[in-house]
C-alpha cells in the first residue's frame, strides 16, 4: 500500500535516464496503478538500485479521468521513453488515453511529445495491445466504474479490438459477439 493511496498494479520496473525530480542519472523506473478516494493515478517510482526496498521517491501523478486502462498503457509508454523527466508521465498519460479530444491545443502537445520521445511502431504496438484479464477484474471490481470514465475508456477499447469478450461487459453496454454465420457454398447458374 502507497502512502498516497491503494496501489491497485504494479508494472514492470525498467532502467532509463532520469532528468528530473532532482535527478540526473541513469535509474530504475516502475509505474504502478494507485487509487485513492475513488479516482485512479499514475504513480511513478524511482530506484537506484533494482533490489526491493530502495524506492529513493514517489511521485504521484494526477489523471484527469479515472481511466484504468489509460494508466495502464502509459506504464508501457513510459518503458519506452531513453530520457525520462517529470513531465512525460502526463504526456504518457494524455498519449495513451482514447478518450483525448486531439483539438484540444494543450492536449495536442502532450500527445506530439510523446510521438517525438518514442517511435509510431512502438506507440501503434503499445495502442493495440490486448487489454490484460487483470487489468479488466480492476475495472470489474471498482464499485463506481459505471459511473466513471471506466464505461468510456471500455468501450474506446471494445471500438479498438483490444479486448476480449467477457459476459461482464454487457454492463457497460458493449453487446456479445455474434456468431458469424457459415457462408453458403457458391452455386454456378446451370447453363
Amino acid at each position: 500500500m502507497s502512502s498516497e493511496g491503494k496501489t491497485i498494479f504494479t508494472g514492470p520496473k525498467f532502467r532509463t535516464h532520469v532528468s528530473g525530480w532532482g535527478r540526473n542519472e541513469v535509474m530504475f523506473v516502475q509505474p504502478n496503478i494507485v487509487t485513492r478516494a475513488d479516482a485512479v493515478f499514475l504513480e511513478v517510482i524511482l530506484f537506484k538500485t533494482d533490489k526491493p526496498g530502495d524506492d529513493v521517491n514517489r511521485k504521484l501523478i494526477q489523471m484527469r479521468t479515472l481511466d484504468v486502462i489509460g494508466c495502464w498503457r502509459a506504464g508501457m509508454i513510459l518503458g519506452e521513453i531513453k530520457k525520462l523527466n517529470e513531465w512525460h508521465p502526463r504526456s504518457a498519460c494524455t498519449a495513451a488515453s482514447r478518450a483525448v479530444l486531439t483539438d484540444d491545443p494543450e492536449l495536442r502537445m502532450h500527445i506530439n511529445e510523446i510521438r517525438f520521445l518514442i517511435d509510431e511502431e512502438s506507440l501503434s504496438r503499445i495502442m493495440t495491445t490486448q487489454v490484460p484479464p487483470q487489468i479488466m477484474e480492476l475495472i470489474f471490481a471498482r464499485e463506481l466504474a459505471r459511473e466513471s470514465n471506466d464505461a468510456t475508456a471500455i468501450w474506446n477499447e471494445h471500438e479498438a479490438g483490444t479486448l476480449s469478450w467477457d459476459p461482464r461487459l454487457a454492463s457497460f453496454g458493449i453487446p456479445a459477439p455474434t456468431a458469424i454465420p457459415a457462408q453458403q457454398p457458391l452455386s454456378l447458374p446451370s447453363a
